[in-house]
């Protein structure tokens, strides 16, 4: 299975991260490095309205108001379907859910898949021809 393969090698520390730079779960200050990111490409959180809540996806995630876009790119299973959880039923008429990792990632995929199944898919157009799955509700 290709998360449990993954799970190993992020364990193991052999995971890589883009461009052959360190895997990102190995910065010891992963924080500051995202913040710092985003000043360094013009965009400091700040004056931005960007809050960086540390911490699983699924302990932190919180949804209160409503939704017009939402880009999950979360591999594992328990994280997308925490998300999906609590953005859909916030999702207005118009608004999109991209789920980038979909056809890359077999827990994404099925974490999808699975609450789709539960929850329904009425009033909502899934777009898969770009390779990530695109959720439009209509109505």
């Amino acid at each position: 299975d290709d998360m449990k393969a993954r799970y190993a090698e992020i364990t193991a520390g052999e995971a890589v991260g883009l461009g052959g730079e360190q895997y990102y779960l190995y910065d010891d200050d992963l924080m500051a490095t995202v913040t710092n990111n985003f000043a360094r490409f013009g965009y400091p959180g700040e004056s931005n309205n960007v809050q960086l809540i540390k911490g699983k996806v699924q302990d932190t995630l919180t949804v209160a108001e409503p939704v017009a876009l939402a880009h999950i790119d979360v591999d594992w299973y328990e994280p997308v379907g925490a998300c999906l959880e609590r953005v859909m039923p916030h999702l207005i008429v118009g608004g999109a859910v991209a789920l980038h990792a979909y056809s890359d990632w077999s827990g994404c995929r099925k974490a999808a898949d699975d609450y789709f199944s539960r929850a329904g898919r009425e009033g909502l157009d899934f777009d898969l021809s770009a390779g990530h799955m695109l959720v439009t509700r209509t109505h």
